[in-house]
């Protein structure tokens, strides 16, 4: 592979301050870029995959309406199942500080 002066001054550098040759900070380069980039085959794999599931779908402007009818709405109410999870709570309960739990060891 064929690279300008400066180019390769500049790999010369980098690879110099990792304490590598240029040789071997190029090998690593060029693999790093290769698993980031992925077998072609692995992705064409993935997209077949997709295709043979089904997905919910609709019409672009139903999915956009939809979607702004849900902003400024009230949130839905909690179900009253929750509220009676506090029925022993008094009026006048406070949360307790929160402060950091020492936790004795587990194996041993």
């Amino acid at each position: 592979m064929l690279l300008a002066d400066s180019e390769l001054r500049e790999i010369q550098q980098i690879a110099q301050d990792r304490r590598m040759t240029t040789e071997q900070w190029v090998r690593e380069a060029l693999g790093e870029a290769k698993r980031r980039e992925g077998r072609v085959e692995d992705k064409l794999e993935a997209l077949r995959k997709a295709v043979r599931r089904s997905f919910p779908t609709a019409d672009i402007e139903q999915m956009l309406s939809e979607s702004e009818q849900g902003y400024g709405s009230e949130p839905p109410a909690w179900p009253e199942s929750f509220w009676r999870a506090f029925g022993g709570v008094t009026e006048d309960f406070a949360r307790p500080p929160q402060v950091r739990q020492e936790r004795e060891a587990l194996d041993g």
